[in-house]
């Protein structure tokens, strides 16, 4: 018999784990809900020669298996979320049985019961923000190129010296812009938090990204925010502004196990 080992989601207070269990979760597993005190562990068991050490490091270079794991892995959260506030954990948590799962939950239920109450009735929006192609040219315009003749030299200098303060210029009118488009939003959420930005080629847009940013909103001014995206996105026409969500808090109460 293949050796088991238990695979943690997210945690939630029991009355919102109610009807979870039996629901799918990885590699055609179960999921079982595990009572912590006042907290519900949301887990199913999965093969230690998939999700052991070993396993993990192999299977984490195949996109494909980090795919379909992260999928199922992010229904079974969404599934939590839509029953009230939800801990998530970060991808492919697994510990060698119930007995450590509820050690570790133990652990953190000051934690966790914090975290629960400041997320309770809100939702986690994106707004991934792109320079426009066109403004990305203008900074990444060529330096002028010398000429020859008495006093070429000088004037190629003055010109490549002109052409960098433009640039430069150019860039930190960039650099305002974005920090205020973050600032606005920020404004209007409960809270927010800016992620890396992404490489075009994990992006899938063909612009650059200048800013990732994550915004905790109440469920009930979701479409506020919205409105508000579109209203930035209007006053800086250099900037292109995409919402995602709504997400469970996974910017704002992830947990991360050692």
């Amino acid at each position: 018999m293949t050796e088991q080992g238990v695979y943690l989601y997210a945690i939630c207070r029991p009355e919102d784990a109610a009807g979870l269990a039996g629901s799918p979760g990885v590699e055609g597993s179960q999921v079982r809900v595990l009572d912590v005190g006042e907290l519900s562990a949301v887990v199913s068991s999965v093969p230690l020669t998939e999700f052991g050490e070993e396993g993990l490091r192999r299977n984490l270079e195949d996109l494909r298996w980090v795919e379909a794991v992260a999928r199922c892995h992010n229904a079974v959260v969404a599934e939590c979320f839509r029953r009230g506030p939800v801990a998530p954990v970060s991808l492919a948590t697994v510990w060698f049985d119930d007995d450590a799962v509820v050690s570790r939950v133990s652990t953190w239920q000051e934690q966790v019961l914090d975290a629960l109450a400041r997320v309770d009735g809100c939702t986690e929006l994106g707004v991934k923000v792109y320079q426009r192609q066109d403004q990305e040219a203008g900074l990444k315009e060529p330096a002028p190129t010398a000429s020859s003749g008495v006093g070429a030299g000088a004037a190629y200098l003055q010109r490549l010296k002109a052409d960098t303060q433009r640039r430069e210029s150019r860039s930190q009118a960039l650099a305002a812009s974005v920090e205020q488009v973050h600032h606005l939003l920020s404004e209007g959420a409960v809270a927010s938090r800016r992620h890396p930005v992404q490489d075009p080629r994990l992006s899938g847009h063909a612009g650059q990204m200048v800013l990732n940013g994550a915004y905790l909103v109440g469920a009930q001014e979701v479409e506020r925010f919205r409105g508000q995206v579109a209203d930035v996105a209007a006053d800086h026409p250099d900037l292109e502004l995409e919402l995602t969500g709504p997400w469970p808090p996974y910017s704002f109460v992830t947990l991360e196990a050692s």
